[in-house]
């Protein structure tokens, strides 16, 4: 139905930060009853995305990116050639692709909104950033281009001239509350410790849960407290050798992907967050949904509002680790409700649809 009907695209159905941003974009707008036409580079994985009600989903059958391209415009082709409302992305090859598309006429909407899903030119240098830079090269005809903060929004237009002449707004990361604290009431099927750590994400570089394992090795609350890592990604067996080495079977635990993480999030006593860089950790929101209090690097602007936020200076194990401690002693009746409920998605909505 025109006027009824919006467009996502994204590489798979894993639900880490950027795809859980396009999921709840997803989700809101089936809930006041569009049609949602979403596509993916990749074959089926999971099943998350079959939640949405009013959701077509459209899969390739490839296991890599590069071969699931041509397929992927293949059934944008044959399956997205309505005219929808919106159209939303959050990856910059996706969002470089979708533009080249509009411009072809290939896909037809009123408005096409991008998000940025990293600080590039703070996170990345040499060929790597060469190629996001050719990456925009091929950004045009979009209406609205969404950062994270307002950090982000400076070093894209500093970064990049190009984008000065675009619609280029900060936007806060949505959540979903009520589904959150749903969420946080299901059973948890293994027993947990009394106290814990928890950190949340995929287990790369980037996310530095080898600086946070060595900063709890450091700590004074590894006595009193475990660690708790929920997440899977290529550096599980080094950091699975780093526990070892430190002596830390018994008190850090690597528990892999789980598909619901707020009974956790729920159960913690503290939440940490230790990546070198970030666009903005979807994860902060969630703690504090839960009212958890968190210790972090200071990975991303923004984060200066965030009450009670134990905030590292320097980024050092050791700031973390005496961080950790502070928080480990601290009262737990704290109560965020008042301060999250304005990164609800309804209010993100409002914004997107205001600057457009």
């Amino acid at each position: 139905m025109v006027g009824k009907r919006i467009m996502i695209v994204l590489p798979s159905d894993n639900l880490g930060g950027a795809e859980q941003y396009l999921f709840n974009i997803g989700n809101y707008y089936s809930r006041l009853g569009y049609e949602i036409d979403v596509f993916f580079l990749y074959s089926e994985k999971t099943q998350k995305w079959r939640d949405i009600s009013n959701a077509n989903l459209f899969f390739t059958n490839k296991q890599s990116e590069i071969k699931g391209l041509y397929p992927m415009i293949r059934n944008i082709q044959r399956h997205g050639s309505n005219k929808y409302s919106f159209i939303f992305s959050s990856h910059q090859h996706i969002n470089a692709l979708l533009s080249v598309l509009r411009s072809l006429g290939v896909v037809n909407t009123d408005k096409l909104i991008c998000r940025e899903s990293t600080s590039v030119f703070l996170r990345f240098s040499g060929l790597t950033l060469l190629y996001f830079r050719t990456l925009y090269r091929f950004y045009g005809k979009i209406d609205l281009i969404i950062c994270q903060t307002p950090e982000m929004k400076q070093q894209l237009l500093k970064g990049y001239k190009k984008f000065q002449k675009y619609n280029v707004q900060a936007i806060r990361n949505p959540i979903v509350l009520d589904e959150i604290k749903r969420l946080s009431n299901e059973t948890i099927s293994i027993s947990l410790p009394d106290k814990y750590i928890l950190a949340i994400g995929r287990l790369n570089r980037v996310k530095r849960f080898d600086k946070l394992i060595r900063s709890f090795g450091i700590s004074q609350c590894k006595d009193t407290h475990h660690l708790i890592i929920l997440g899977k990604g290529n550096e599980s067996s080094s950091l699975q050798q780093l526990i070892n080495d430190l002596n830390l079977e018994k008190r850090v635990h690597l528990l892999g992907h789980v598909d619901n993480v707020f009974p956790y999030i729920a159960k913690a006593s503290i939440g940490a967050i230790s990546s070198d860089v970030e666009g903005f950790p979807n994860v902060l929101l969630q703690m504090y949904a839960l009212n958890l209090r968190v210790v972090m690097t200071r990975c991303c602007g923004g984060l200066e509002t965030f009450p009670e936020l134990y905030l590292c200076k320097e980024n050092t194990e050791k700031e973390l680790a005496c961080l950790l401690d502070s928080a480990s002693q601290e009262r737990a009746d704290i109560d965020f409700s008042d301060f999250i409920k304005k990164y609800d998605i309804h209010d993100f909505v409002n914004q997107v649809e205001g600057y457009v």
